[in-house]
């Protein structure tokens, strides 16, 4: 009975420490290339505790290409403006009338900002087609 034991802890240990090595390999970047990039990033950014977020630093410019965040909200409030959250479907649907820029007056500003919490639950921005992609379940 004891050998049994010694032998399955064995066989355990072995299968871990194979799993292990095999979920720590990496992207191939090599230890040089990760700091690197570490030292690059923390050289542009500062992150704000107040708002748990990185800040881009001042007199920095971000890489060529990157939509700036005013751009991607902008992008987001042009989506909100032309759909509502359905609450049955668990879904977005879009406005009967087309846009409903003028009705945003009268729309509540805890709807407005659930809607939004949805869409950013339901959607993410793809950096490399700058675009908001839908979220697949």
């Amino acid at each position: 009975m004891k050998k049994f034991h010694t032998v399955s802890l064995l066989l355990a240990s072995l299968v871990l420490s194979v799993a292990g090595a095999t979920h720590a390999q990496g992207t191939g970047q090599s230890r040089e290339m990760v700091k690197m990039d570490r030292n690059t990033f923390l050289s542009m950014y500062n992150f704000n505790s107040y708002t748990n977020e990185w800040t881009l630093k001042s007199g920095m410019l971000p890489p060529q290409g990157v939509k700036s965040r005013e751009e991607i909200i902008s992008m987001r409030d042009e989506f909100l403006s032309m759909n509502v959250w359905n609450e049955y479907a668990s879904a977005f649907e879009p406005v009967k009338d087309g846009k409903r820029r003028d009705m945003m007056s009268t729309v509540m500003r805890d709807q407005l900002q659930r809607e939004a919490l949805m869409f950013n639950m339901t959607h993410r921005f793809d950096e490399a087609m700058s675009v908001w992609v839908k979220i697949r379940k």
